[in-house]
């Protein structure tokens, strides 16, 4: 679940180009007047669908964000947003190597007990996300 967390922090701001990306693309669905209008439906259905996917996305981090304390949350943007290592974060902060090791870990922590409330577990996450591109680019970096 923790790789999760961290495309869910990480790919929540591009879930957002991504969503008008499908907007533009069932707009210029709905100005087709050369498919079979079954088609174009099933389509715009399959895109609709996907949109509130990526849409959930956002909402997983906000809902994720909203659980941790600021210093928790910059402590996660700190190292999956910007990259910072956590001998970079010891630098920074009032935390040694391992202590910023063990901190992610307890934050990561709290998040996984989060989704699990939502009822979300890594198999439901796969099955709702495994047909977005960049979503399953990004978990197979992360892995």
């Amino acid at each position: 679940m923790t790789e999760w967390i961290k495309a869910i922090f990480a790919l929540a701001p591009k879930m957002g180009a991504l969503a008008d990306a499908i907007s533009e693309e069932m707009d210029a669905l709905s100005m087709d007047l050369v498919t079979n209008t079954y088609r174009v439906f099933e389509k715009m259905m399959m895109l609709e669908n996907k949109k509130r996917r990526v849409v959930n996305f956002k909402v997983f981090r906000d809902l994720l964000k909203g659980q941790l304390t600021k210093d928790e949350y910059a402590f996660v943007r700190m190292h999956i947003v910007k990259g910072k290592t956590f001998v970079e974060i010891a630098e920074v902060s009032d935390y040694s190597k391992s202590g910023a090791s063990r901190k992610f870990k307890e934050i990561m922590h709290k998040c996984e007990e989060y989704m699990q409330k939502l009822t979300y577990s890594v198999d439901r996450l796969i099955e709702e996300y495994k047909d977005i591109e960049l979503v399953s680019r990004t978990m197979g970096l992360l892995k």
